[in-house]
């Protein structure tokens, strides 16, 4: 995805729509995409104990051992999850159409970059995962086997995190690890803090980023413990209502439990625009789209499309901006692609 843009990538994924009834797209480890497909209506689960196999094993000695977990974690979406927006491309890449050949070079020269793939593995895994209903706890794992992919170094840090508060960073551990354990001891200094915030809109940013390196790569799990000490501390400070919406419409994301999401995400529309809205709008219109596809409201979903897309700090092309939009013209249709269990 080095040198390319979303449209670019989305048309490879297209033509591979188009010619296979199953396939699946793995991140390797950060900018390579890995896809997997077949003519049969659906893939075999993957067998991880390959990497067990002798020659596989000593080739592999000099690095951190592949688990199932890490392995898994390389997964971005499937056919289910891209089928509506791929769908509706266009012009899929093809021998006929060399739709990437023509436009590689220009994207060479301007070192563009996928981002909008590549953020599907870390921010964009808990809505995806929502449409298939996969749900994914904590990993146990706490050394990152594949620490260049966003989810699999996620997934890592979670664990350690959670390992009890006299976290035991290795020496060895890459930089980004002991900088997000020195970011959740701040975190915990201030959270048993017998003083309110000086400033909540840093609070709530701050307990959004603490949320992160916690429970990143998780999916329809929700970390009971984390928000029940934010509910104290608001409760006990008493904290303004656009903070406890945010809290809220996150715990609703996390849990999958749409219609709380809902309802705090749409108390929050009146702010937007303003100073006073304390969260990314891409934040809230991913969440707020989503949540209202799900409840099948589907003239909600297009409401907050619409009205917070200006507001978005993605380009128009992001793949996520652009699924988005898919689910909800999908949803749109008398019979909807998406969001069908």
């Amino acid at each position: 995805m080095y040198e390319l843009d979303d449209p670019l990538v989305l048309s490879v994924l297209a033509g591979i729509h188009h010619n296979f009834k199953s396939y699946e797209l793995y991140l390797a480890p950060d900018a390579d995409i890995l896809v997997v497909a077949s003519n049969r209506n659906s893939l075999p689960t993957p067998d991880w104990s390959v990497v067990g196999y002798p020659a596989i094993r000593n080739d592999l000695c000099r690095f951190t051992p592949l688990t199932p977990t890490a392995l898994e974690g390389l997964k971005l979406a499937g056919r289910r999850e891209l089928q509506p927006l791929l769908e509706s491309m266009q012009q899929p890449n093809s021998d006929y159409y060399p739709v990437l050949d023509l436009g590689a070079e220009r994207r060479r020269f301007r070192h563009d970059h996928a981002s909008g793939v590549h953020g599907l593995s870390s921010q964009w895994f808990n809505l995806l995962a929502s449409l298939t209903g996969n749900r994914t706890a904590p990993a146990l794992d706490v050394q990152a086997a594949l620490p260049e992919n966003p989810r699999v170094l996620a997934r890592a840090t979670g664990a350690l995190l959670r390992s009890g508060n006299n976290l035991a960073v290795p020496v060895d551990a890459p930089p980004v690890i002991q900088q997000s354990a020195a970011e959740w001891r701040a975190w915990q200094s201030m959270a048993n803090s017998a003083e309110p915030p000086v400033n909540w809109e840093m609070w709530i940013q701050q307990a959004g980023r603490a949320d992160y390196l916690r429970n990143s790569g998780t999916a329809g799990f929700v970390d009971q413990q984390f928000y029940a000490s934010l509910q104290r501390f608001m409760d006990r400070h008493r904290a303004p209502a656009a903070v406890r919406d945010i809290v809220q419409f996150r715990h609703g994301l996390a849990a999958w439990d749409f219609a709380e999401a809902a309802a705090a995400g749409e108390r929050m529309l009146s702010l937007v625009g303003t100073s006073a809205l304390w969260i990314s709008p891409d934040e809230l219109r991913d969440g707020l789209v989503m949540a209202r596809l799900q409840l099948r409201d589907v003239a909600g979903a297009r409401q907050a499309f619409d009205g917070l897309f200006r507001f978005s700090g993605r380009p128009a092309t992001d793949v996520r901006s652009q699924l988005l939009m898919s689910y909800v013209q999908s949803a749109e249709q008398p019979t909807p692609m998406a969001l069908q269990r």
